[in-house]
């Protein structure tokens, strides 16, 4: 019995990138099985070149039977095929990929696929007050993935989106306007998904065919819908993006570059909230070994300079970082973490002619697109740097005996003992059910209650901890009374007269101290400015604290 054919094929669509002199063949990737049958057809569409490959793995009995028949004593004769095809149109430079069966999109060379692109399309078509699933990363330290949907579908705004601190790479919902030959088909909008591809149906008419892939093409060259436009301005870069061996090769290189400023410290996430058992960190890389009570940049550095710059990069991949109990790194508690997690890198495009910025961080590049984006940024930057204090903090002053600025927990000390109006609360952890293992509140009370978070850095890379903490800490406060109640407790034990004060935050304050100069837009990282924006956003704007950045001048 025959089946009826049907003038619309459900299908996988992806963009390829192809280098020069790359036939289409050379798009294609299939590994060696003795059971895979492969067949290749080239052909033509509507007279454009095609490849069409078709895959299948056919077995007589299923891997697993004879291991199921000698656990139950069942015999089982279960066989299996598993059929998938890739076809490949090239439209006179771009080369679209139609993927079938679930193995389809495993056929085609990783390096070549045209990352987000129908995530491109679906912002541009879809109605901006209809979407009902995101999928979107944190642009901060714990780098944490979040999904998020509505049946029926609401604005962009409702799904708590913070359009500058997070990377949106799926999106799904209805569109009226994107003109292929399916939608001219029907009256009503259909459902749309966008992420590296895009599900449509597509007709089975060459002619046809060919007029809508080149459709998809005049979408792009279109603005994004209204409320849509932050998702393109931050891209992550997909692990085989090929971008990434030369990124890797200036990381590399910047390392131990002279009085280099792209290179900073940023702490992962699972040491983001205050460990007070760490009493030291053990650093591996290569074959170098090095304890250290805290972890600092120069300490990688100086690894790393030990180690040819073409192993450096696997070399920070490799190496490991792990916090101890003990004084001698001994007695690691927890796992260690990649030593490339606490690297931060910002790299400027490698021509002039590539206006991106390349921001490493986590272990991943990401692209920055769009000056305008930046601009935005400092901007808000500037309006939180504006905002004036009735009171100030003293210079940071130097140690006679090593000639270096004094530690953070030095100068904490210093100002507290110096000023009444101030009190020490620097590594005096909270415990609740919110932080079992403890978090910390605030480096110093401030004369109104002020919430202070102190940081001395060389640059302002590990600026990224200090705006999540102080996030973290003011969340936490506002929601949980054993946290606040404990605060209290801790403040009348040394200064009753400020106990008052902590009932609810009165305000947050980051006090930065920059060893490279003063606090100003142009001195952040990309990713620091992110988290400051986020924080200053989440504490004023929906906690209702005022928050403020203000800079620690040196002595002279």
């Amino acid at each position: 019995m025959s089946v009826a054919h049907k003038p619309w094929l459900r299908s996988n669509i992806y963009l390829l990138r192809r280098e020069s002199g790359q036939s289409l063949t050379d798009l294609v990737e299939l590994d060696e099985n003795p059971d895979k049958r492969i067949d290749r057809y080239n052909l033509r569409i509507d007279d454009q070149p095609a490849l069409l490959v078709h895959a299948s793995v056919s077995r007589s009995q299923a891997r697993w039977s004879k291991s199921l028949t000698a656990l139950t004593g069942a015999e089982i004769a279960t066989g299996s095929s598993n059929p998938s095809a890739v076809l490949l149109i090239d439209l006179d430079g771009p080369v679209f990929a139609l993927c079938y069966g679930t193995t389809g999109i495993h056929m085609l060379s990783q390096h070549a696929i045209e990352q987000g692109f129908g995530l491109r399309i679906a912002i541009r078509v879809l109605e901006a007050e209809k979407i009902r699933q995101l999928t979107r990363l944190s642009l901060d330290s714990r780098a944490r993935v979040d999904r998020s949907s509505v049946a029926g579908g609401q604005e962009v705004g409702g799904f708590g989106v913070e359009t500058f601190a997070e990377i949106v790479n799926r999106i799904a919902g209805r569109t009226s306007s994107l003109n292929i030959s399916y939608a001219r088909e029907r009256a009503v909008s259909f459902s749309l998904e966008g992420a590296d591809g895009l599900r449509l149906y597509l007709p089975t008419d060459p002619l046809a065919l060919i007029d809508d892939l080149r459709g998809l093409l005049d979408v792009l060259r279109q603005p994004p819908a209204e409320g849509l436009e932050f998702i393109e301005k931050v891209e992550r870069l997909r692990r085989k993006d090929r971008r990434i061996p030369g990124l890797d090769r200036r990381l590399a290189e910047a390392l131990d570059a002279p009085g280099q400023r792209a290179v900073g410290l940023s702490v992962p996430g699972p040491y983001l909230d205050e460990q007070e058992e760490i009493q030291s960190y053990e650093l591996k890389l290569g074959r170098n070994r090095r304890v250290s009570e805290e972890v600092e940049l120069e300490q990688i550095l100086g690894l790393v300079a030990k180690i040819n710059p073409e192993g450096r990069r696997a070399a920070l991949r490799r190496g490991r970082i792990v916090g101890c109990t003990d004084r001698d790194g001994m007695e690691p508690c927890g796992q260690p973490t990649a030593a490339e997690l606490w690297v931060t890198a910002e790299l400027p495009g490698e021509t002039p002619e590539d206006p991106h910025r390349y921001v490493f961080q986590q272990g991943h590049w990401y692209e920055v697109h769009g000056q305008e984006y930046l601009d935005f940024l400092r901007r808000e930057v500037e309006n939180i740097l504006d905002a004036r204090l009735p009171w100030s903090l003293p210079p940071w002053p130097m140690d006679r005996k090593t000639g270096r600025r004094i530690h953070e927990g030095c100068y904490n000390r210093k100002v507290a003992e110096a000023d009444e109006r101030f009190v020490l609360l620097d590594k005096n952890l909270i415990r609740s059910p919110t932080h079992p293992t403890g978090f910390e509140t605030c480096d110093l009370l401030g004369p109104d209650g002020e919430l202070i978070h102190v940081k001395k850095a060389d640059s302002s890379a590990p600026l990224s901890h200090l705006f999540s903490q102080g996030l973290i800490s003011a969340d936490t406060l506002c929601i949980d009374r054993v946290a606040v109640d404990q605060l209290k407790a801790k403040i009348s034990a040394v200064s009753p007269n400020h106990a008052h004060l902590v009932e609810r935050p009165r305000a947050v304050v980051y006090a930065i101290h920059l060893a490279g100069g003063m606090l100003t837009p142009e001195s952040l990282f990309t990713f620091a400015t992110i988290a400051l924006v986020r924080a200053y956003r989440h504490i004023y704007s929906r906690l209702g604290i005022p928050t403020y950045a203000i800079g620690i001048p040196s002595t002279p």
